[in-house]
């Protein structure tokens, strides 16, 4: 199944993901339920992952219905144009005495 969107639409779509341990997942995931981590290029760890996964089977729904709320509570388009106004808004505010 390809998902568009990457992580946060595999989220978004509730499923639990299994992911790399990288900087840029673990600011998005945390130590959320529904992700199942191994080191990147590990192909044993990766294996590993997916035996977590397996072995949680049972929670699958509730995984996946905890990983759309973090979606939805976090990274609606709404939510990042906000956060983005924001960050537009306090450098324009900030830097306007440099341009005067």
């Amino acid at each position: 199944m390809l998902f568009i969107g990457g992580i946060l639409g595999i989220l978004a779509y509730g499923k639990h993901v299994i992911v790399t341990n990288i900087p840029a997942h673990r600011s998005v995931l945390g130590d959320s339920d529904f992700a199942f981590w191994a080191k990147q290029g590990s192909p044993r760890e990766i294996a590993e992952a997916v035996r977590q996964a397996y072995n949680k089977r049972k929670d699958f729904e509730y995984l996946g219905s905890e990983a759309r709320k973090l979606v939805l509570n976090k990274y609606t388009w709404a939510k990042q144009a906000n956060k983005l106004k924001q960050f537009l808004d306090f450098v324009l505010l900030n830097n306007r005495a440099d341009y005067s």
